[in-house]
């Protein structure tokens, strides 16, 4: 957040201000969760579907979503996507 006020600030002072956004993806975790849903592991699966059900409220969508996540690209592209609605809707002034 402290460097969506230095951007803001700097912005209203006239200063062309470019606040880039970018995700890092760890390979190892992203694997970890995909594997671990592949064999089925309740623990993991339970915690991915309440990690889901904070952005989708439909229980058969949230199932789909998480059954999807033995694909680890739906992980990352899943996750991205909602952490920059999250940013959006909190208001901040990033240059996607």
């Amino acid at each position: 957040m402290n460097g969506d006020v230095f951007a803001r600030y700097y912005r209203a002072k006239g200063y062309n201000v470019l606040y880039p956004m970018a995700f890092h993806i760890t390979g190892t975790p992203v694997l970890a969760i995909s594997s671990s849903i592949e064999r089925n592991d309740k623990k993991t699966i339970e915690r991915m579907e309440e990690y889901v059900s904070l952005h989708t409220s439909e229980r058969g969508q949230v199932k789909k979503i998480v059954k999807s996540f033995v694909e680890p690209w739906n992980i990352v592209n899943y996750f991205s996507d909602t952490y920059k609605s999250d940013f959006k809707a909190l208001g901040m002034s990033l240059d996607w």
